[in-house]
């Protein structure tokens, strides 16, 4: 309809003008011949029967307007124009509304594509310095869509003053060439907390000239995603240690067990040396050499403890009795201006484990904290239970799910790096002067406790001492079992022995041993060998040592294969080290005793008696 085209008041008024100008009357009809506007009350039929002069159309060729008589040349000429431009500005509204339909929709989808997306939008004028921030970049932020103004100076007052003056430089270096840039910075939260933020932007307007006239770019939060790489480069970290202490510890258990078998020979020689020698002065230096492989033997055990290849004899253990001991002796012996605390809140506090080695790691423990601290200080004994869940496992990767024993050794000291904290369990390693102290002390103590499927936690910081807490899995009692030897030789008959070992000097020794108190013995260079013996005699001993780890069979196997062979037999279980479990396998598959190398006649003899009663 005509109205949808023209109003028709504004047709009315140029209907009035044209009236009032050139003395006419005209009749303004629209396609169907309906008037609309004029004064001529003539239908448009009859005007179009009388010829009137057709002046045009005004509306592109839907309008027709008559006159009431010849109209001035002029006045034809100027209507015939107006309808032509008419026309043409009907023709560019149609287009322009097109453009604007087509404007507003993708207005709405770039809408649509800021509220889907999870960068935050900026935009900067270069010539005006004016910035313009889109809502998301606001929410990202914990602010409500315009809660400050869109500008550098909002930006500086939330970013961390470390990284402002670095990132603009990085932008106006950017604007300078031209190009784009990408800046990390830290932005604070509405809730009091940092965000790190990448800010990416490029130049994406210039002048006539090339010059950068405007700037548009995102702001990204990744705090989640460099949270998350911060922690899968700790766990990294702590696998790449644990691998490398693994490796040394396999390197420092292959030392030691062949060290073992040189100082079981060693040791049981000198020892059943002096039991031959009565002259003080040679009497003194034989001495000296029980000492000096006393020593070395107490060094190569705590090898083996560090590489997790020495051999846990289990029985129930009181923690806190044996922290007690510790405690005890310290107190005999410690630096008077170190201060002895114990704090024992733990219910649980019986473990299975090897008594001593669990004795001997917490006294170094004690040790170390009591060097850490030559002006004096305090040293605090603590435990307490706790459970460690399947959630725990990222903190210490070593545990299972289980209820834990927690040993607390604290000390006010001076504390520890980060950079000797890397290397704390490493062997040899000490920040002592030279000369002092061997650096096993807490190799010894990591392996201790990994032999007892337990963990070591360290708390420290330089001028704010130092905690080590050592995780040990409980037992539900709360009375323990610890069986202590004497040094007395223990009296029994004399019996016969086949000492099987594939070491030479090692087994030879175990033979000069047992004759010396007043056994028989015999000798086998390996498994095979030892079970043909006794196919040629199944009654001819009564007790069999026999060695863990043998290249063609294992101690295991011998054993298996001799109790079919001599089912009477009575078996012990010997190693300078041995696969993790293997000896304790050999112990609960029914060997009555073991022997660790090197070893002294005592503690063969107590040997001897635990496999024959």
């Amino acid at each position: 309809m005509f109205e949808d085209i023209v109003h028709k008041a504004r047709l009315s008024r140029f209907v009035e003008l044209i009236e009032s100008t050139f003395d006419v009357r005209l009749q303004v009809c629209d396609a169907a011949g309906t008037a609309v506007v004029g004064t001529l009350q003539t239908p448009a039929a009859t005007l179009a029967a009388q010829a009137p002069v057709v002046v045009g159309l005004i509306t592109a060729g839907r309008v027709l307007a008559y006159s009431d008589k010849p109209v001035d040349p002029r006045l034809q000429g100027f209507l015939e124009a107006l309808s032509d431009l008419t026309a043409a500005l009907a023709a560019f509204s149609a287009e322009a509304g097109a453009k604007s339909i087509e404007v507003a929709r993708t207005e709405e989808r770039l809408r649509l594509a800021l509220e889907a997306t999870t960068d935050a939008i900026w935009d900067w004028d270069l010539t005006t310095n004016k910035t313009y921030y889109s809502p998301r970049w606001y929410q990202m932020l914990g602010y409500e869509p315009g809660a400050f103004p869109s500008s550098f100076e909002s930006w500086a007052a939330m970013t961390d003053p470390q990284d402002v003056e670095r990132t603009v430089a990085v932008v106006n270096a950017a604007v300078a060439r031209g190009e784009g840039y990408h800046s990390e910075f830290r932005m604070r939260h509405a809730d009091g907390g940092w965000r790190v933020i990448v800010g990416r932007g490029r130049v994406s307007a210039r002048d006539a000239s090339g010059k950068p006239i405007r700037m548009s770019g995102t702001n990204t939060d990744v705090t989640s995603q460099r949270e998350a790489e911060r922690e899968r480069l700790r766990l990294e970290g702590a696998l790449r240690q644990r691998e490398k202490l693994s490796a040394i510890g396999q390197l420092a258990g292959g030392v030691a067990h062949d060290f073992n078998n040189q100082l079981t020979t060693v040791l049981g020689s000198a020892e059943l040396l002096m039991e031959s020698v009565n002259n003080p002065q040679d009497r003194e230096l034989v001495q000296d050499i029980l000492a000096a492989a006393s020593r070395s033997a107490e060094l190569t055990r705590k090898l083996l403890s560090f590489s997790r290849q020495g051999q846990v004899q289990r029985s129930e253990i009181d923690v806190h009795a044996l922290i007690n001991e510790v405690v005890a002796m310290l107190r005999r012996s410690i630096d008077r201006r170190i201060r002895l605390e114990t704090d024992l809140r733990a219910a649980y506090h019986v473990v299975k484990g090897d008594s001593a080695e669990l004795q001997n790691a917490i006294l170094n423990l004690a040790l170390n904290a009591r060097d850490a601290m030559s002006d004096g200080g305090q040293l605090t004994f603590k435990t307490h239970n706790i459970f460690f869940g399947a959630n725990d496992h990222d903190q210490l990767p070593d545990l299972v799910e289980d209820q834990y024993l927690v040993v607390g050794v604290a000390d006010t000291g001076h504390g520890m790096s980060p950079e000797v904290q890397a290397r704390l369990f490493e062997p040899f390693f000490t920040t002592k002067p030279a000369g002092v102290g061997t650096g096993m002390g807490l190799a010894s103590v990591y392996g201790t406790v990994k032999a007892h499927q337990g963990a070591v936690r360290v708390t420290t910081a330089l001028g704010k001492g130092s905690e080590f807490a050592v995780y040990l899995p409980v037992i539900d009692t709360s009375t323990a079992v610890r069986v202590r030897r004497t040094s007395d030789l223990p009296q029994i008959p004399a019996c016969r022995v086949l000492v099987v070992d594939d070491e030479p000097l090692v087994r030879e020794q175990f033979a000069r041993s047992l004759r010396s108190l007043g056994h028989l013995a015999e000798v086998a260079s390996g498994g095979g060998i030892g079970v043909a013996r006794l196919l040629a005699s199944e009654n001819a001993f009564d007790v069999a040592i026999v060695d863990v780890s043998m290249p063609d069979m294992s101690g295991r196997e011998t054993i298996a294969a001799m109790r079919k062979v001599a089912p009477q037999l009575r078996f012990i279980v010997t190693s300078g080290f041995a696969v993790q479990g293997e000896v304790q396998a050999t112990l609960d598959e029914g060997a009555r005793a073991f022997i660790p190398k090197p070893f002294f006649r005592s503690t063969l003899a107590h040997a001897l008696a635990e496999a024959l009663l």
